[in-house]
């Protein structure tokens, strides 16, 4: 949370890659943001993309979401 209170990172979005979520004992989404405590993250979107390095499922999909959340942060800002 110190990071995202930064004023140059005012207009950033947050991606969280939940590696190794190919093995057993890989972390829940839920439990990863728990442990970050995203949820009292009031000030930027975020998102828990579950993903494997290994075969690199989830990278491009997380890497879609920046994509999709800056845009709608830059129309919001346009529009708005």
């Amino acid at each position: 949370h110190k990071l995202a209170a930064d004023d140059g990172l005012r207009s950033a979005v947050i991606l969280v890659l939940a590696n190794k979520q190919d093995l057993p004992q890989a972390m829940r989404t839920d439990e990863i943001a728990k442990h970050l405590a995203l949820h009292s993250l009031k000030s930027h979107p975020w998102y828990i993309q579950p993903c494997s390095a290994l075969t690199g499922d989830g990278v491009f999909e997380g890497l879609g979401w920046v994509h999709g959340a800056l845009r709608n942060r830059r129309t919001a800002r346009v529009g708005g």
